[in-house]
C-alpha cells in the first residue's frame, strides 16, 4: 500500500448494513467492497486481488482458499468472540474475544432461572464454570451476585495464574455441583483439548451425582450432545439449556427437541455485546493498516448506538425475547431446519446495562 492510498477492506454485506453491528464511521478512511454475506469469495475479482484486509463475521469461513485469493493482504479482523471459523491466518487475526461476555452471563442467569424456576432459587446452589475468561469471568460475577457458590475450572489459566483458585472438571463433578456451564473455545488439538470435553463418561459420573443441569454457550461439539440428550430424557441430568450445536446452522432436531431450552447461537448477541465485539476487532484492524485511532471515537459510538438502541427497544432487556427466541428455534427446526436467518435476527439489550 502506497503512501496516502485509502486501505481496500472487504467487508461482509450484512455489517456494512446493520450500524449497530459496524458504525460507518469506524472505516470511513478506507475504500470498503461489500462480498455476499458468508461468501467471502463471491467478492469481485478484482477487488480480492488488491485488498489490503478483510472483515469477517462468525458465518464466513476463511481457510488456504481464501488466502490464497488475497495476495496482498495485511490485515484480518472477525466481528465475533470467537475464531474456529479461521482455519489459516496468512496475518495476525484480530477479534472481539470477550466483548460480549455480560451478554453471555445474562443469557446463563436467563437459562438458569427458566430451569430452576425463579431467580430466588440460585442462593446456595453449586455451579461450575467450565473456562474462566472474560466471558467465564462475567458469568461467575453473575452469579454470585445471586449468592451461588461457584467452583471454577480453568486448567490454562490455574498453570499460567498463582493467584487463580480453579479445579479440574471431574474434581469439579467428584465434589458434586448443581450446574455445570461451558465456555471454553473449540480446541481439536494439543494439550488443552476441548473438543469432546463434557462426554459421556463425564456426563454419567455427573448423573451419579443428583443429575445437575447442564448449559452450553461455547460451541458445538465441545458438549457431546447425543448423550447429553439421552440422559436428560431418561430423567438422569435435570435439565439442558444449548445455545450452540454441532450441526450449525442446522442441528438436529431430536437434540432441539430433547434440550429443555434452545437458542441459536445468539447467548452473545445483545446490541452492546456486539458493538464492543466490533471496536475491539476493527481498533486492532486499523493499527495493522497503520490507520490513525484519532479520528474514531470507540467509546463515544458504542454508548450512542447503544443507547439509543436500548431506549428504542426498553422490552427486549427482558427474558421473555429470549423466550420467544427458544419458541422460534423450535418452529424452525420443525420446517426448513436453517437458524441463519432467526439468528440474523436476535439483538436484545443487555439487562445490566
Amino acid at each position: 500500500m502506497s503512501h496516502g492510498q485509502r486501505p481496500l477492506v472487504l467487508l461482509d454485506a450484512g455489517a456494512i448494513a446493520n450500524p449497530r453491528i459496524l458504525p460507518d464511521s469506524w472505516l470511513s478512511d478506507c475504500e470498503i467492497v461489500a462480498y455476499p454475506p458468508g461468501a467471502l469469495l463471491y467478492a469481485p475479482a478484482a477487488a480480492l486481488s488488491r485488498a489490503h484486509a478483510v472483515v469477517l463475521r462468525s458465518m464466513t469461513r476463511f481457510g488456504p482458499g481464501e488466502a490464497a485469493a488475497l495476495p496482498s493482504l495485511q490485515a484480518l479482523a472477525t466481528l465475533s468472540s470467537g475464531v474456529d471459523h479461521v482455519t489459516v491466518e496468512p496475518v495476525p487475526l484480530r477479534h472481539g474475544r470477550g466483548g460480549n461476555a455480560v451478554a453471555v452471563a445474562d443469557w446463563v442467569v436467563w437459562a438458569l432461572s427458566r430451569l430452576w424456576r425463579d431467580l430466588d432459587s440460585f442462593a446456595g446452589r453449586r455451579v461450575a464454570v467450565v473456562g474462566v475468561g472474560a466471558v467465564g469471568s462475567a458469568v461467575s460475577e453473575a452469579l454470585a451476585r445471586l449468592k451461588v457458590e461457584l467452583v471454577l475450572v480453568d486448567p490454562p489459566r490455574a498453570r499460567h495464574d498463582a493467584t487463580f483458585a480453579g479445579v479440574s472438571l471431574d474434581e469439579a463433578i467428584e465434589a458434586g455441583v448443581d450446574a455445570i456451564t461451558l465456555h471454553v473455545p473449540r480446541i481439536r488439538d494439543g494439550v488443552d483439548v476441548t473438543m469432546g470435553l463434557l462426554d459421556l463418561r463425564r456426563l454419567n459420573a455427573l448423573s451419579q451425582r443428583g443429575g445437575a443441569v447442564v448449559l452450553n454457550a461455547a460451541r458445538g461439539g465441545v458438549l457431546d450432545e447425543v448423550a447429553a440428550v439421552a440422559l436428560r430424557r431418561s430423567g438422569r441430568l435435570a435439565g439442558l439449556a444449548l445455545d450452540v450445536f454441532v450441526a450449525e446452522p442446522s442441528p438436529d432436531p431430536a437434540i432441539v427437541d430433547g434440550a429443555d431450552l434452545v437458542t441459536p447461537h445468539i447467548a452473545g448477541h445483545s446490541i452492546e455485546g456486539k458493538l464492543r465485539v466490533g471496536a475491539l476487532a476493527i481498533a486492532a484492524l486499523r493499527r495493522d493498516l497503520g490507520l490513525s485511532d484519532a479520528s474514531v471515537d470507540f467509546a463515544s459510538a458504542v454508548t450512542a448506538v447503544a443507547g439509543s438502541a436500548r431506549a428504542a427497544s426498553a422490552p427486549l432487556q427482558a427474558f421473555e425475547v429470549l423466550d420467544a427466541t427458544d419458541k422460534a428455534l423450535r418452529v424452525a427446526c420443525a420446517g426448513d431446519g436453517d437458524f441463519t436467518a432467526l439468528r440474523g435476527r436476535h439483538l436484545r439489550s443487555e439487562r445490566g446495562s
